[in-house]
């Protein structure tokens, strides 16, 4: 008995997209920095560097004393946690505004962001962020200057979101199976 064009056809579309996402899922887990499995990482949106002008003196170095460090929790950690900016290198780190986040990942993609401390000064190193939290009032009394007021809307929420293209990815399978299911019955005359 030969075997039905359209059957024929469902088992090749249905090769190729589980071909696609497993090989979009082991990509992803191969080249991203997230956790593999299930995890927690933070992050900063980066923004606009902060001119050494337009800060108060050692403004750096008292960051890294009464800032708030946050460890890189994806698979880049590199410098061992503790070590304080003056003894890894002479040069002063390059400040910037950002926003602050953490994100929950699942096979190394982002599903859930939510503000960790928002708006922020900071800098990185290979380990850690050190930021201090910041709202216009602090950048009026500190005497940082800033090119607008800031706005929680600026944050970019697909980055860290994405994930959930491949749950999509799944469903579609899910319903291309469905159908093919339902072919198969028309075809075997099975109801």
């Amino acid at each position: 008995m030969q075997e039905d064009e359209t059957l024929k056809r469902d088992g090749t579309i249905r090769a190729i997209l589980l071909g696609i996402l497993i090989l979009a899922i082991a990509t992803t887990i191969v080249l991203s920095k997230r956790p593999v499995f299930i995890g927690l990482q933070s992050g900063v949106v980066p923004g606009a560097p902060i001119a050494d002008r337009d800060l108060p003196p050692d403004y750096a170095r008292a960051m890294d004393g009464y800032g708030v460090h946050i460890l890189k929790l994806g698979r880049q950690r590199k410098i061992p946690m503790g070590v304080p900016i003056s003894d890894l290198t002479d040069e002063k780190p390059r400040l910037k505004f950002g926003y602050s986040f953490y994100e929950r990942d699942v096979l190394a993609m982002p599903f859930l962001v939510r503000k960790q401390h928002g708006h922020v000064i900071y800098y990185e190193n290979d380990a850690e962020f050190v930021v201090v939290p910041v709202t216009d009032d602090y950048l009026r009394q500190v005497r940082i200057k800033t090119a607008k007021p800031l706005d929680d809307g600026d944050f970019p929420l697909w980055p860290h979101a994405w994930g959930w293209l491949f749950v999509i990815a799944i469903g579609g399978i899910g319903l291309f199976e469905l159908g093919a299911q339902r072919r198969r019955r028309e075809i075997s005359g099975i109801m």
